[in-house]
């Protein structure tokens, strides 16, 4: 089976792609991060919200998710704030990686 390599600088293989990479100050790195977080967060919200309205329940997979971001937010906030304290850059790899499964 031949598989096609997309020859991209923003693509690690073909289906890893890199959303960040690079190396930013403490500022741009938190308010990067914050953003990606809270955008996440944010969608869960709406997710849960629309579950209540569609259904009268909650969403149990945006139930578990909401708290996990907020807590990783709240880490990686710590680690940048950490970093600055030392004036230090923040390194930011983070890519996306799309795969197939069979549906549940």
């Amino acid at each position: 089976m031949k598989t096609n390599t997309i020859k991209n600088t923003n693509v690690k293989t073909d289906n890893t792609f890199f959303l960040i990479k690079g190396v930013f100050s403490p500022e741009d790195a938190k308010e990067i991060l914050s953003k990606i977080y809270s955008f996440k967060i944010n969608y869960h919200n709406l997710n849960n919200w629309r579950s209540l309205e569609r259904f009268g329940v909650d969403d149990e997979n945006s139930q578990k998710r909401i708290p996990k971001l907020k807590n990783d937010k709240a880490k990686i906030e710590e680690l940048i704030d950490a970093g600055k304290a030392k004036n230090r850059k923040i390194r930011i790899n983070a890519e996306i990686s799309i795969s197939f499964c069979e549906k549940t």
